[in-house]
């Protein structure tokens, strides 16, 4: 393990790796500053490039916000929505519709099962 403290003005090439970057606070805002502001997917909550994970207890009603977003998006990007909770008959019972069968967005994929 690397136990010296690095206190130059450049890292070491063996510290940043493929999995993370050591730079300065100021080398990560100019850099930053450099790229184009990430478009919002859903409101303030959810940016373009950003992963997003929505998880609580059992039972407290995550699903059908989940789904409601995840359609929302779909219409005008591509979304992978997992659900390691329900089972298919479960999701497919969760989903309120006024006519019996829930209308996604064309965009929206279907369960990989």
């Amino acid at each position: 393990m690397y136990k010296k403290y690095y206190t130059g003005t450049t890292v070491p090439a063996f510290i940043s790796t493929l999995f993370m970057s050591i730079k300065t606070a100021n080398r990560t805002i100019l850099e930053a500053s450099l790229l184009p502001t990430p478009r919002a997917l859903w409101d303030s909550f959810w940016y373009e490039g950003e992963l997003s994970c929505l998880f609580a207890d059992s039972n407290v009603g995550k699903s059908h916000p989940a789904v409601q977003i995840a359609d929302r998006i779909a219409r005008t990007d591509d979304v992978l929505y997992l659900d390691f909770e329900l089972s298919e008959k479960q999701f497919s019972s969760a989903i309120p519709t006024s006519t019996g069968s829930p209308l996604f967005s064309r965009k929206t994929v279907p369960s990989i099962t």
